[in-house]
Formats: C-alpha cells, structure tokens, sequence
C-alpha cells in the first residue's frame, strides 16, 4: 500500500515538529513560527488571571489577532492598541475550537491554518456559532482525527507524516480536498441538520449566509468571498455534499488523483479544485469556463449542479438543458462502447485513455465549429460515425434550437461539452482508482514511531 492510517491527538506543545507527526491544530489561527509566542502568552495569563484589570491599556499584536497590523503615523511603526478585554476576546476568538477552519498546504508544502468568520448581526452570527457549536459537540466523530503515513517519494525506507483528515475541515463530512472546504462549511451544515433533526434552524442559519460577506482569516491576512444563493440553496435542498464529492471524484484526463509520487498530478488536481471551489461559490459565467477548461469526465451526481448553473446563470430553458444532457449522455456512451469494442476490458488503462482520446476528439470538434449547423454536424457525425448509431431523438429539441442559431453557439458549445462529460451510472466510478494504487506497494515498513502509545 501506499499509505497507512494513524491516529492523532491533542497535545500542549511550544514547539511543533511536523517530521515527527506534530502538527499545530487547524483551529489554532496563527502559523507555526507565532505559535510559541501565542502559547506563551495565553499561559502567563491564564496564570495572572487573578489580577488582571480588563480595562488597562494592551497591544494587539498578530499572534492574538491575526488579521491586525503595524501602523505607521509619521513618526514611525506603532502596534495599535486597544482594552485587555478587547486583547482577550481576540485571543479567544483565536483559540477557540468553535469555527469553521481549514488548514491547506501551500506552495511550499507547508500547511497555512485558516478560519472563516461571516460578517452577519450580532443576533445571527450568534445563532451561526451556537448551530457550529452544537454541530461540532454531536456531529463530528474521531475520524477526523485519522491521517495519513506515506512512504517518502525520496526515499521510499522512510515514512513521511501528513495531517489528519480534520486539515480538510474541522467539521462533519469534510471534503476530501482543503481546497473545497469553504463551500463545504455550508454542504456540512445542512447534512448534520438532517441527521439531527434540526433543519429549520440549519436553513435559518443558511439563508443568513445569502448575500453576506464572509473572510477566510489566516495568519497576517483576510480575504472577503460570498456564497451565491443559488448554491446555498443546493445546500438546503441536501444536494450540495453530494457534488462536492462528485467533484473529488473527477477523474482529469491523463491524471491521477492518488498517485502521490507525481508532482505533476498532485499539482493539476489542486489547480482543478480550487477553480471548482470557485466556481461553486461565484457560479459565474467567467468561473464556469475557469472549471470547464479541465478535460475531465464527471461522475453523474454533478448533474444536478450543471442544470441549476444554466438553467439560473444562462437562463437556458429546462427542455433545451434536458436536450442538451440527452445528446451529451449518448455521446460519453459512444465514447464508452468504442472504446470498448477495441480493447474489450472496460476498467484496464487502455480502454481509459481510449475513451478519454474519443472524448477529447469530440470536445475539439465542438470547440473548432463557427455556426451551429457546424457544431451538430462535426460533432454528430464523428459520433455517428464511430458507433454505427443515430443520436437519440430527445436531443432533437437542442439540434433543433442550436442549427437554427436561437440557441448562442458559445452557450450550445458550453453545454455539449459539459454533459458529455459525464461518466454513464453504469461505469465503475472513478474512486476505484485509489483501490489499484493502494495496492501497487507492499506495507512492509515499521510505523512504530507513529502508532498508538
């Protein structure tokens, strides 16, 4: 195997040591360089506590605060400063457990910690941070504190530690990927509030969210984003979690999502989901094409995000969405039986690269037409061609709307391309990837140094 499952734990360390499996906690908004500074402050306060006066002046430096910063006045840089009441609010703010947080990694392969804050009223973000609250206590299980111990790429005798899935999302259901974690805030609150019972409040707390400001808060930065509402109401409606880990699941042509020892893999699948993430959050015309510029095949369940995308975005009629997907549907089936007859075994690596070949010739054919008379006919005809069968008569009314030029021939180009994409229900889903890579190495290495105590 690849990689093994080890526990982690909560421990009070000055010092963290990430080659040892030392991790700072996700929910800890600070880098690792302020930690000790951080620690050392909440301690000599914990211990003075008794003679504190909350109104005597105090800085608030980054390592209680972290989107503050030095100011200059003209005479020179001064830490801003404000009550110890205030200092202490910051630090609890910072501490506190009770948030929604993330903790990537970044270019340099060093995991950044952030937390995200909505900007509502006092009466509704209290009611945001009792829901999270209240979520965290029931919700989210030991599981989160599982991570993975991989064998080094450079020296594969080693073992190499990476941080548990709660790096994902301190929260029920993360995503798998960090990089979707801050669309899956709202996709965990409305699963938990289905299991709970508690889908009134949940949805109370969701349509605050529509419209508002929310900053995703690291170390020496914040950064605005919004939810769109129609994604928000995804969420509500229990589709949301669904198409984030459809999303996951995506497989990019010529790419591996679990093959580890290629950078270039890893690097592509983190391109793909941060522009998926940012899709799923603007669900604009600009974000969509971002999305759309990786050739990959979906699994099925993103259906429903691309028929609510242009059905509200592009205001496409319903029966000329349904159309759309009918055409798109038969050609990802040609693409699958023509693949098929030539290599005969549909879950071998040959039949994948033929297929995602077929799928690619289909996307340029689409993508190089100048009217929509050229569109249906370049791209129909390959189909028809390779298969030896007529596209199905559901697809007439989106031939229909796009020869005749009603339907604009970038927006009939957007949605052949985007249905074709997605994998038939019949296929082997995507994530059986993962179980042939698993399986490509043995686990005979001690992992001693990582286990249980």
């Amino acid at each position: 195997m690849n990689s093994l499952k080890t526990k982690y734990y909560y421990k009070n360390l000055k010092n963290n040591s990430t080659s040892k499996g030392e991790f700072l906690a996700p929910h800890i908004s600070t880098n690792n360089k302020s930690a000790k500074a951080l620690y050392s402050y909440t301690d000599n306060l914990i211990n003075n506590i008794s003679n504190l006066d909350l109104s005597s002046s105090e800085q608030i430096r980054q390592r209680i605060a972290p989107s503050v910063g030095e100011y200059n006045n003209g005479k020179g840089r001064h830490v801003p400063k404000s009550t110890l009441e205030e200092a202490v609010c910051c630090l609890l703010t910072t501490l506190s457990l009770y948030k929604p947080c993330i903790s990537p990694k970044d270019n340099k392969g060093v995991n950044i910690n952030y937390c995200i804050i909505p900007d509502l009223p006092l009466q509704e973000l209290h009611s945001f941070i009792s829901l999270f609250k209240r979520m965290l206590i029931t919700g989210t299980t030991e599981t989160l504190l599982y991570g993975d111990v991989r064998k080094d790429t450079k020296n594969k005798n080693k073992l190499k530690p990476h941080p548990p899935e709660i790096y994902n999302g301190n929260f029920p259901y993360p995503p798998r990927s960090s990089y979707l974690a801050t669309i899956g805030v709202i996709a965990s609150i409305a699963e938990w509030a289905k299991e709970a019972k508690l889908t009134t409040w949940a949805n109370e707390v969701l349509e605050s969210l529509k419209g508002t400001t929310l900053y995703l808060i690291s170390y020496g930065d914040a950064k605005p984003f919004s939810y769109n509402h129609y994604v928000i109401d995804l969420a509500k409606n229990g589709k949301l979690r669904e198409v984030i880990d459809s999303i996951y699941y995506t497989k990019i042509f010529g790419r591996n999502r679990w093959n580890y020892s290629s950078k270039e893999d890893q690097i592509e699948y983190k391109k793909f989901d941060m522009f998926a993430s940012r899709f799923l959050q603007l669900f604009t015309q600009p974000a969509f094409k971002d999305f759309l510029t990786f050739r990959a095949e979906y699994p099925y369940q993103i259906e429903i995000l691309l028929k609510t995308y242009f059905a509200k975005m592009e205001k496409i009629n319903i029966e000329i969405i349904q159309s759309a997907k009918e055409l798109g549907r038969w050609l990802n089936y040609v693409a699958y039986r023509t693949a098929q007859t030539e290599f005969g075994n549909t879950r071998g690596e040959e039949f994948k690269k033929a297929k995602a070949k077929i799928l690619i010739e289909i996307e340029s054919s689409a993508f190089s037409a100048k009217s929509g008379d050229a569109l249906i006919a370049q791209v129909v005809t390959r189909a028809g061609r390779l298969s030896q069968m007529d596209a199905p008569p559901e697809a007439d009314i989106f031939i229909e709307q796009t020869c005749s030029g009603e339907l604009p021939l970038d927006k009939a180009k957007n949605l052949l391309m985007a249905f074709s994409r997605l994998r038939n229900k019949y296929e082997k889903p995507a994530q059986s990837e993962k179980e042939e890579n698993d399986n490509d190495e043995d686990n005979s290495i001690d992992t001693s140094e990582y286990s249980e105590e």
